[in-house]
Formats: structure tokens, sequence, C-alpha cells
């Protein structure tokens, strides 16, 4: 089957002599759960944002195939690209305080998506809003409050119906449980396990955290310093990993002392979740 994206040779400049991506290459099927793993400045939002085709500075480029549905994203015209964004590959970004506007109620930010991408009625725009909320377990009843008056819980769930209110297909979340407690990351991750079978989505998960990993990712890509060192199934990487960065992410979360282990299975997900970050 030929995959929903394929990525080849993919290199990114901030300005010339300074690469951030060096040569990545993977694949993405439809419906699979892919996880990138690596530490802090590794690459991992960078390469969200190259998918994207979204400016990384000024002086910035790109080289290799980014072939999205068969189409390589690399060669349209920026406003090509902004057809795509959204409606196929949208991003659930990792600070959803800073990606709402603060002048604006929560569910009138999810209707200005559909605004930008569609040609919907005012009522068919408000049922999709209103919808797409409640597959969120957002309170419909509070989408009429600023950014401020929710919880970073709520605000997360108001980004995620942001992403997926168009209907993509290739979802991109970039650390989507970053500043939720132990409880509301495990929340978060069966809420993504049932939004991506309920949508049929392809998830391209970004964490930090190995521990996030267990019962949601198939496959991972291990970054570090704008490279993927290791990548393969999930379960082979977690048992048996070739590289020592690898072992060492893992193990950082595996021998975290006093963590609290969290179980859940709401929303499909089964596996432990570690809320303390090392530090």
């Amino acid at each position: 089957m030929e995959p929903l994206l394929s990525v080849r040779d993919l290199t990114a400049w901030f300005e010339p002599g300074t690469s951030v991506l060096n040569g990545i290459s993977f694949d993405l099927h439809i419906g699979e759960v892919t996880a990138v793993l690596g530490q802090s400045g590794s690459g991992k939002t960078t390469l969200a944002r190259v998918l994207l085709g979204l400016k990384l500075s000024a002086q910035s480029s790109v080289k290799g195939v980014i072939r999205f549905r068969g189409i390589n994203l690399l060669r349209m015209s920026e406003k090509e690209r902004e057809g795509v964004r959204g409606a196929g590959i949208a991003l659930i970004p990792q600070e959803p305080e800073l990606a709402l506007n603060p002048v604006m109620r929560a569910r009138d930010q999810v209707e200005e998506v559909l605004l930008a991408h569609s040609k919907l009625s005012k009522r068919a725009r408000t049922e999709r809003v209103s919808a797409m909320l409640a597959a969120t377990s957002f309170p419909l009843e509070l989408g009429r409050r600023y950014p401020h008056g929710l919880s970073g819980g709520q605000r997360q769930r108001v980004v995620i119906a942001q992403a997926l209110i168009c209907r993509p297909v290739l979802l991109i979340a970039d650390e989507p449980t970053n500043g939720l407690d132990n409880i509301l990351q495990a929340e978060m991750l069966s809420l993504l396990k049932g939004l991506v079978q309920q949508f049929g989505l392809t998830l391209l998960f970004i964490t930090h955290n190995a521990a996030l990993l267990e019962g949601l990712a198939q496959k991972v890509m291990v970054m570090k310093a704008g490279t993927v060192i290791e990548s393969g199934a999930y379960t082979r990487l977690r048992d048996a990993p070739e590289q020592s960065y690898t072992a060492d992410l893992l193990d950082v979360w595996r021998g975290l002392p006093g963590c609290e282990r969290i179980t859940t299975s709401a929303g499909g997900v089964r596996g432990d979740v570690f809320g303390r970050e090392p530090g």
C-alpha cells in the first residue's frame, strides 16, 4: 500500500551553514500511530513545522521530498500548501495557551478554522463545531468562555477540536500532554487514541516522554541532533533498543523513583503514565 506520507532525505536549515534536520526519511501509512521520541532540541518540533510547510526563519531553506497523497509538497506554492494545512494535515500545538487567541471565545476559535477552509453555511458550521467539541469531551456550555477562563485540559481540547474540525487525514500532535498533570495526561492519551479510531486518522505523536507510548504508538522514530538514529516497531525498541541513546530515554522513565503509576482503559488506551519529569 502506498504511504499516506513519504519523506525522503529531508534536510532543513535555519540559515546557510546551520542545518537542523539532516537527511530524514520515513513513511506514514493510513491508520498508523507513529511516535517521534527525543530530548528537547533534537528537532522534533522543527520536523513538524517543515511537514506543515511553515517557515522556520527568514533565511531558512528545505530540500528533499515530502510526498503527501502522492504529491511532493515541497514543489507546491504557498497558496497550495495553505490548502493542505488544516484540511489534509493538521497540528495540535504543544502550548495551547500561546496558540489560542486570548480575546476570542473558545467555540469561535474553532469556527474560525472552518471559515478559513470551507464554504459551509453558518448553521452547518455551528453544528460541526458543537459535534467536534463534544467529540473532544469539551463541555459545550463553556464554549463562550475566553481561554483564560478555561483549565489547561479544556484549552487542550479546544486546540484538538481546531485541528480536527476540517477533517484532516494526518494529525501531528506536538507534545500534546505538555504541562498537564499525570491524571490529565492519561485522559489526553485516551482521548487521542479514541479520536484516531473514530475519525480514521494517521497520527504522528511527538514526545520526549517514552512512558506515554505504551498502548498508543505502533512505530517509533528516535531523534537526536536533527537526525533519526533508530526507528522501528515500538515493541522492538522498547524491548531491544539498538542505540544507547534510545535505551537511556527509556530507562529514565522506567527508573524514575517516586512516580505514581496511572492505568487507564478509557478510549482504548491501557498503559503506564509517569506524571513527573526528571530534574
